[in-house]
């Protein structure tokens, strides 16, 4: 059987490979045969990809880490761009994500992963900014303590929580010493407080420079022109002013209401969107709504969101660049350690190979069988 098969076919070389060799003589083999072309065996071998599922790879794709960057990114998206967190599951914004994914899908193909697989649930990110809080807030107070000055500015919205204390002076200085205790500030004579002109604000800093707001003075000029209801000479202006208050209203609020879906949009004064749940909302227990899936936000979250809102980009500009630039240097100096061994391991399979083809016998010699 040997004899008739050597009797038919010729061999212009053959090779003689050690054992320690491994898969490493195919190579050689290939290299050394000139039938074979190596672009015929690049276009005819299959690609790894084409075997990829994103459903079952999904995890392998996205580390832990990327994610936790990915819902970083949309935290601070909803507060930057004060939006809410049921924006993140709309259709709209997942179809923006999936056109991301889609132009990057086209510069590596070797990723088949979905817009589902990268944004996290509303309730995860709602989470995530008190974590984003705490960790802004304790780099506001590692930077508050090299001040040497500051100012603040006491104001308080009109609408008042019922869960808080009662507006007195008392309570407003509490309220200050308090905050300014969390970044370790206090207030002493050589402070200056900048606040309006009522008379609990004036009681509540009496023992510290205050200077009243230009904007409070300038404004009691108008103020008193458009209410003095005593001054006959008034009224005509008054009655102007009305008027041209409600167009500027109207037209504003017409604006606004273009933004919204069309069961919130009211154009009328004298009617209401059947679909609109505005009266619903106004008797509704849970009062302060956000949105008409009755979800809600409370005081401590939003004043959370106003704080990250302010000094979030700041923030990130002084702390967050030299964090990359140490995470760099330790990414670095750790491929460096990893390399290492990689080029003493590099310098004995050179030297193995050499001792390999020491072993390996090339006859070019026609042998007749």
């Amino acid at each position: 059987m040997g004899s008739n098969l050597g009797s038919r076919y010729r061999w212009k070389n053959y090779h003689s490979v050690a054992h320690v060799t491994g898969t490493g003589g195919m190579q050689k083999h290939i290299e050394s045969c000139g039938k074979i072309s190596k672009n015929r065996i690049e276009q005819k071998e299959a690609k790894i990809t084409q075997y990829f599922n994103s459903s079952e790879n999904k995890s392998k794709d996205l580390s832990i880490k990327q994610k936790n960057k990915i819902t970083n990114a949309l935290a601070e998206f909803v507060v930057l761009d004060g939006r809410s967190f049921e924006t993140l599951n709309g259709l709209g914004f997942i179809n923006l994500i999936e056109c991301v994914l889609t132009t990057g899908r086209t510069l590596l193909e070797s990723s088949n992963m979905n817009a589902n697989d990268l944004i996290a649930d509303s309730r995860t990110i709602s989470r995530n900014i008190d974590k984003m809080y705490e960790k802004r807030k304790s780099q506001l107070i590692t930077l508050c303590k090299s001040i040497k000055s500051f100012v603040i500015t006491v104001d308080f919205w009109s609408e008042r929580s019922y869960e808080l204390e009662n507006q007195t002076s008392l309570n407003i200085r509490k309220l200050v010493n308090s905050i300014l205790e969390e970044f370790g500030l206090s207030l002493c004579l050589s402070s200056y407080i900048v606040s309006d002109n009522e008379n609990k604000m004036r009681c509540a800093f009496n023992d510290v420079k205050r200077r009243g707001c230009s904007d409070h003075y300038l404004n009691k000029i108008p103020e008193k022109t458009f209410t003095d209801e005593k001054n006959i000479e008034l009224q005509e202006p008054q009655k102007m002013f009305h008027l041209i208050k409600e167009i500027v209203e109207h037209v504003r609020r017409t604006h606004r209401q273009n933004k919204l879906t069309k069961k919130l949009q009211t154009f009328s004064k004298t009617r209401l969107n059947a679909s609109n749940t505005t009266v619903e909302r106004t008797f509704s227990i849970s009062k302060n709504l956000i949105t008409d899936k009755r979800t809600r936000l409370g005081t401590e979250k939003v004043n959370q969101m106003i704080f990250l809102r302010k000094n979030l980009i700041t923030l990130k500009d002084l702390f967050d660049h030299d964090h990359d630039k140490h995470e760099l240097e330790s990414n670095h100096d750790k491929r460096k350690n990893d390399d290492a061994p990689a080029e003493s391991l590099d310098k004995n399979s050179k030297k193995s190979k050499v001792d390999e083809n020491d072993e390996i016998v090339i006859d070019e010699v026609e042998n007749n069988f």
